[in-house]
């Protein structure tokens, strides 16, 4: 299992393989429920599936105080909310959590922000971080895509289909073993279309 995450202006994206149980023989495959989105967040959570299916049902993203800083509301409640729901799972979980184009990086020794603005976490995440940092002129999506399938291509723990979500308004998912030939323009609207309704978003905020 792995979670890839890229912080892209206002967006993060996410994305995950399709192993769910990786160290057992042979290896159980499914769509995965490792990544996805809660009210304004993403979240990929690198756990074993009971663990995954609990935090699911049982964490609900606190709303944040005006007065706080997107980096403290992470760092003090929603962290502890986070890791109270996961009791007695704590010592066993990473997560990555993106919202308003950052990325964190959740573990029982605390919360930080990647201020990479990208990385990797579980089986092959040097080879997916390798990838990450020679695709930095390409869309987040398009890099999380890449990663996986490069992580896949060197680790037999690594399979395809795979998940991509977005932070934003408009989810980018896609299941293919190859997501080089499968980048259609299809992605591209989409991508340009969750652009177009940031600017007047954030245009309306402004006014």
């Amino acid at each position: 299992m792995i979670i890839c995450a890229v912080a892209s202006q206002t967006e993060v994206y996410i994305g995950s393989d399709s192993i769910v149980l990786p160290h057992i023989t042979p290896s159980v495959i499914a769509p995965s429920l490792s990544v996805y989105r809660r009210t304004g967040y993403v979240i990929g959570v690198c756990a074993m599936p009971y663990i995954v299916h609990h935090i699911r049902a049982s964490f609900i993203p606190p709303k944040r105080n005006d007065k706080l800083t997107l980096e403290t509301h992470m760092a003090t409640t929603f962290y502890r909310e986070f890791m109270s729901s996961l009791t007695p799972y704590r010592e066993n979980i990473q997560a990555l959590i993106g919202s308003m184009g950052k990325l964190f990086y959740f573990s029982h020794y605390g919360v930080v922000e990647c201020v990479d603005g990208y990385m990797a976490i579980g089986d092959a995440a040097d080879i997916a971080l390798g990838s990450l940092y020679s695709t930095m002129n390409m869309a987040g999506y398009k890099r999380i895509a890449v990663a996986l399938s490069a992580a896949t291509k060197h680790n037999h723990l690594i399979r395809a289909p795979y998940t991509i979500l977005s932070s934003g308004l408009y989810a980018v998912s896609r299941y293919s073993p190859d997501f080089h030939s499968n980048m259609t323009e299809v992605d591209l609207t989409a991508q340009k279309q969750e652009q177009r309704e940031n600017a007047r978003r954030y245009s309306r905020k402004e006014n």
